[in-house]
């Protein structure tokens, strides 16, 4: 779960990537280790794809929202 499945083997190791190197490491994955400094360092770009994932959610319930708005509004 911490290598990208669609990733390219590397010629190094002739493993996958790791996902945190590419914005897609899981936040609920990394639970037991959420209090270690090392999990806070570049939180931001390790976990990329599950901030915007939660931001276009908040977008889509707000619009979802002002959409119920205006048709009780008419």
């Amino acid at each position: 779960m911490n290598r990208l499945s669609d990733g390219e083997i590397s010629e190094l190791d002739g493993k996958k990537p790791f996902a945190k190197e590419h914005g897609q490491d899981l936040i609920l994955l990394d639970l037991p280790s959420w209090f270690t400094k090392e999990r806070w360092e570049d939180f931001a770009s390790r976990y990329r794809e599950d901030w915007l994932g939660f931001l276009f959610a908040w977008i889509f319930v707000l619009v979802l929202i002002f959409i119920a708005w205006l048709i009780i509004q008419f």
